[in-house]
């Protein structure tokens, strides 16, 4: 059994190793240009207290300019949060975690120029600044 096993994977390694030949195909599509990222300390940012549905917010605006309308409906804005005691890990926002009882969340919302980070609690206490980096990444349409 071990020796059909044995020749069963050596011929899908052959059969996977000697497919790849053959001429490149044709070159894809240009790449997105003027694709912007940009990195944020948390707590460098000014955070300010908001109340939104009856629930505290700590909020930070940025402003980014190649936010436009354009890239809002046709384009891509992207999030990312580098949490404390996740070494050099980023997460996509929104993003929610529970340390030692309430759930933290992270979220944003974007209008032409401006990202508005936003940092809740489930126990809806005021939180605290958050001292997580942020990276903004705007991605404009590309032609039609």
């Amino acid at each position: 059994m071990y020796r059909l096993k044995g020749a069963l994977w050596a011929a899908s390694m052959f059969l996977v190793f000697s497919a790849c030949t053959g001429s490149d195909g044709p070159a894809g599509p240009p790449g997105v240009p003027n694709m912007t990222s940009k990195k944020f300390n948390g707590v460098a940012l000014t955070w300010t207290d908001k109340v939104i549905v009856s629930t505290n917010f700590k909020v930070a605006t940025l402003s980014i300019p190649e936010i436009t309308q354009d890239v809002i409906d046709r384009g891509l804005v992207m999030v990312y949060a580098e949490l404390p005691g996740e070494g050099a890990t980023w997460s996509a926002l929104p993003y929610s975690y529970r340390a030692a009882g309430p759930v933290y969340s992270y979220g944003f919302v974007i209008d032409p120029g401006t990202v508005e980070l936003r940092f809740h609690r489930s126990d809806n206490v005021v939180p605290g600044i958050p001292s997580s980096q942020f990276r903004i990444v705007v991605v404009p349409p590309t032609a039609e």
